[in-house]
């Protein structure tokens, strides 16, 4: 059986390694075995030691994957739903990506995927980079725009 003392070091290793959820922590703790209402007096303790913040966790979240995988605004706040962020912490992360990196990762991933279609008929071309970039999580009209303005180029 594993001690107070042990599940507590294991739970600090758990969120110091990388940010964390609130409802990833109290889902590791309850695998941990820890009860319901000790999980809460922990995560209160690793609040109060900085080791837990959703709000810190957000904003990492959420310039991670915009960085790392190039989601967009709508994939990336399904994600954060998904891991119990309340939405106004998912606006302030959604707030720090910068809006014209975000515009140059749509036109960037827009240029390499179109480079690898083999499809011909313009119209096809057209729905199957759109639906590439919905995929990724990118708005419909930003999506639709710039499929339209590249595809004059193409």
């Amino acid at each position: 059986m594993t001690g107070p003392a042990e599940i507590r070091n294991k739970i600090e290793k758990y969120c110091a390694y990388q940010e964390r959820s609130h409802l990833e922590v109290k889902r590791k703790l309850l695998l941990l075995g820890v009860k319901s209402m000790d999980a809460d007096i922990l995560m209160a303790d690793l609040i109060r030691n900085n080791f837990l913040n959703e709000e810190r966790f957000a904003k990492s979240f959420a310039a991670g994957k915009f960085r790392q995988k190039k989601w967009g605004l709508r994939k990336i706040q399904t994600a954060l739903k998904s891991k119990g962020v309340p939405d106004y912490l998912i606006a302030k992360a959604l707030q720090t990506i910068d809006k014209n990196h975000y515009r140059q990762s749509l036109q960037d991933l827009l240029e390499k995927k179109a480079k690898t279609l083999k499809e011909t008929d313009p119209l096809k071309r057209r729905m199957k980079l759109q639906n590439f970039l919905f995929t990724k999580g990118y708005e419909p009209d930003l999506v639709i725009d710039a499929v339209k303005s590249f595809s004059g180029n193409d």
